[in-house]
């Protein structure tokens, strides 16, 4: 999943059903994440629902906890301190200056240890949804051949992922089909493709979006 800006809505994941962790004794949550133009002190954190408040139990700042294009592994600790409710729920939220700053997340584990000793793992991945669709910038940009392309879906329907030259012309269709709500990730493979600039234009349910990005052999 990604989040970007600071708007509350593109910039939020969230836990949509509450979690019952009344039964335990304490709790941890893992993730992977990588940032993409993030600038020095933009940060991002996650949050734990303890029944009435929201709590931030991590925070993350570029130039001091990670850096752009990276790959970090990150756990963070929910002690028996906070409340744990019959409805926990946790999100993330991102503090930025602009669409083109981005964290990627993914493989959010979500593991409580019950009163008996026993781990488990929370049900957390079924209920992530993104509060809004959003569309990341490609990574690597500048690119030789091949770049990914990242995006959000809050919500199911049919969806295109097309590119263009700087004329407007359709170079390459990359999606175009219905598609389930979560993370997507496209590859355009641009080795046949002429040095320049070219725009990747996203259409999805209540949402379009283009963004640029440039081809350097």
């Amino acid at each position: 999943m990604d989040i970007q800006d600071n708007s509350g809505t593109a910039s939020s994941f969230y836990h949509t059903a509450g979690q019952d962790v009344s039964g335990y004794v304490d709790m941890e949550v893992e993730f992977y994440f990588y940032a993409v133009s993030m600038e020095v002190n933009e940060d991002f954190w996650l949050q734990y629902f303890d029944g009435s408040t929201w709590q931030t139990v991590g925070s993350w700042a570029r130039g001091v906890n990670f850096n752009n294009n990276t790959f970090y592994v990150v756990t963070v600790q929910i002690p028996n301190t906070y409340n744990y409710p019959t409805n926990a729920r946790l999100r993330f939220m991102c503090d930025a200056s602009g669409n083109a700053d981005d964290v990627y997340i993914d493989a959010i584990t979500w593991q409580g240890q019950t009163a008996g000793g026993a781990d488990d793992r929370l049900a957390l991945g079924q209920g992530v949804v993104p509060l809004a669709t959003t569309l990341g910038q490609n990574f690597p940009n500048p690119f030789n051949p091949s770049t990914e392309i990242r995006f959000t879906l809050s919500d199911p329907g049919r969806v295109s992922l097309k590119v263009y030259n700087v004329r407007g012309e359709l170079v390459d269709t990359l999606a175009d089909g219905d598609m389930v709500v979560g993370p997507h990730a496209v590859t355009w493979e641009a080795r046949d493709r002429a040095s320049g600039v070219y725009f990747y234009r996203l259409e999805a349910p209540g949402f379009t979006e283009t963004r640029k990005m440039i081809m350097l052999k």
